[in-house]
């Protein structure tokens, strides 16, 4: 990289400067020499909001830094097509072929993806005063996990994504200190079994292969305020199960859940509970944490703590269905937009 020729400026001058330009061109300035990289450590401020997300995939990995509504690839990491890959350029002490990539991203070539995933995390983590906020994670999960816990407090979002054993699984599920969402992309076999009560502060629980759930396991999570589940084999009598433990009280920071069963019966679903159904033309939103739900026709019903929820009964394709739970009020505090009578 060639020097970078404004580095003798004032420093309130070089910081209004650092702090207009793209993370893109903050890498590349810092590459030009250490004192460039320490004279951005010290002057750049992340905006807030700003999170990092490290993905790590069988045949590459990548890093990428999230703004409210930007998201940019800093570095791609890649171990095949060698010959591609003409410049050489250290980075946090390691010398790595690289090559300019899609969208003006850097494209790393190593033999090693994973410690050249923990290199350039390290770099951009210092470089730009942020942790490590997302982990999208395959093979080698474990290690990563416990190589970034050892680095902060805690991992606000993750998703496993590659099958593993259970007793690697709990493993790495007894590691993890999560502060937001977890994602279980991989498939569990299904005599696997987890006290899911450990995370205390989750908002968004996704299980999308779910057959091997039961309703003690959707009760533990007693402080999520999401749950999806995809493929789940709930019988009626579950899913009843459920429905009475949370009109007693049980999961009273739930906001939504939805599950997916291959047969529904909303008679034997709902025996034994008092719900009202509304037939309306009028279209109703429900806004939840990443988008809003409309539904017309719909039940609802109070749990005995007077908490509103409504149900929503919609078919997803001939094999499945989708039953959706709503609570009240929603993400953004509206209220049942309908009396109860």
């Amino acid at each position: 990289m060639v020097a970078f020729p404004f580095l003798n400026l004032p420093k309130p001058a070089l910081a209004v400067m650092f702090n207009q330009y793209k993370p893109l061109d903050l890498i590349k300035v810092a590459l030009c020499s250490k004192k460039a990289e320490n004279e951005i450590k010290t002057l750049y401020k992340s905006p807030p909001g700003t999170r990092l997300v490290v993905q790590f995939y069988r045949k590459t990995a990548a890093i990428r830094i999230c703004f409210e509504r930007e998201e940019i690839c800093l570095f791609f990491i890649t171990d095949k097509n060698r010959g591609q890959f003409l410049r050489k350029q250290e980075i946090g002490g390691v010398e790595f072929p690289i090559k300019k990539g899609k969208f003006r991203r850097m494209d790393v070539y190593s033999m090693d993806k994973l410690g050249a995933l923990k290199t350039l995390s390290l770099f951009v983590t210092s470089l730009f005063g942020i942790p490590i906020h997302e982990l999208t994670v395959g093979n080698h999960a474990l290690d990563l996990v416990t190589w970034i816990l050892e680095r902060q407090e805690k991992i606000e979002d993750v998703n496993l994504i590659q099958n593993m054993s259970n007793s690697d699984l709990e493993t790495i599920l007894d590691k993890l200190r999560l502060s937001n969402t977890l994602d279980l992309g991989l498939r569990p076999k299904n005599d696997f079994r987890y006290d899911f009560g450990k995370f205390r502060n989750l908002n968004q629980v996704v299980f999308r292969h779910g057959n091997w759930l039961t309703v003690k396991d959707l009760c533990d999570l007693e402080t999520s305020k999401g749950i999806e589940i995809r493929r789940s084999t709930f019988t009626n009598q579950q899913a009843n199960e459920f429905l009475k433990s949370w009109i007693s009280g049980e999961n009273r920071n739930l906001k939504e859940i939805q599950f997916t069963m291959e047969t529904q019966n909303l008679e034997r679903m709902l025996d034994g509970i008092d719900m009202t159904q509304k037939e309306d033309d009028e279209v109703f939103y429900y806004t939840g944490p990443y988008q809003r739900i409309g539904f017309q026709s719909h039940l609802v019903f109070k749990s005995e703590n007077g908490i509103v929820a409504t149900i929503i009964h919609s078919k997803q394709n001939r094999k499945w269905e989708v039953f959706y739970m709503e609570v009240w009020p929603d993400y953004l505090d509206n209220p049942y937009p309908l009396t109860m009578e």
